[in-house]
């Protein structure tokens, strides 16, 4: 499964990608870590936000996910996650 197939919106209004630079790269594990995530066993490669106002009622909602992979399949760091990613998209282990 691709990631697109993971995400998309109703409506296209706010499209992209975005990147955000941190200081000691730790922010999104410990955000996985406050919401209870198992981080022994799963590594958090991404989040996504969204919210959801239907027919312009605002309901001040904002939902929250984090993506994580199992570290026993997949690795424990992000260049072995990228790694395996790779191997199993093109069927070849990249080093």
């Amino acid at each position: 499964m691709e990631l697109k197939e993971l995400h998309g919106t109703q409506y296209g209004d706010y499209s992209g990608e975005i990147q955000i630079d941190t200081h000691a790269g730790s922010e999104l594990f410990n955000l996985a870590k406050i919401i209870g995530i198992d981080h022994e066993n799963y590594f958090a490669i991404g989040f996504g936000l969204s919210d959801s106002e239907p027919l312009g009622e605002n309901d001040n909602e904002v939902h929250a996910r984090i993506i994580t992979v199992s570290k026993k399949e997949y690795g424990n760091s992000f260049d072995e996650i990228q790694q395996k990613i790779i191997s199993l998209r093109f069927g070849v282990f990249v080093s």
